[in-house]
């Protein structure tokens, strides 16, 4: 059976959405308050730990040892989604409108579970 993937994250959503802003504004939140890193530092940091690993937290884990469900609460978990995204009648009728039957419909992110 075929399958049809979405990714969540910054894709299922409007861009006009500010998620992305707000996870930004959490994550230097973090770096400066957690980690004491000023915003120079933390740009380059975050930077350096996406293009490595994928991943801003896989990164802070491995190199600045830190609680990764820590982190999460902290910024992802922060994000006030229901304050930005609004419902969607044409995504909404698009995702209903799958014959599963015929596909089968994967909704894909790499945060953790309680975000997504």
């Amino acid at each position: 059976m075929p399958v049809l993937f979405f990714d969540v994250d910054d894709c299922l959503y409007s861009r006009a959405s500010k998620v992305q802003e707000a996870s930004s504004a959490l994550t230097d939140s973090y770096f400066e308050h957690r980690l004491g890193f000023g915003k120079e530092d933390t740009n380059r940091v975050r930077n350096k730990q996406r293009k490595k690993y994928g991943l801003i937290v896989e990164g802070l884990a491995s190199n600045h040892q830190i609680d990764p469900l820590e982190y999460n609460s902290m910024v992802d978990d922060a994000i006030e989604l229901e304050s930005l995204i609004r419902p969607d009648s044409k995504l909404s009728r698009l995702l209903q409108d799958v014959d599963t039957s015929k596909v089968k419909l994967w909704l894909l992110t790499n945060a953790y579970v309680t975000h997504a």
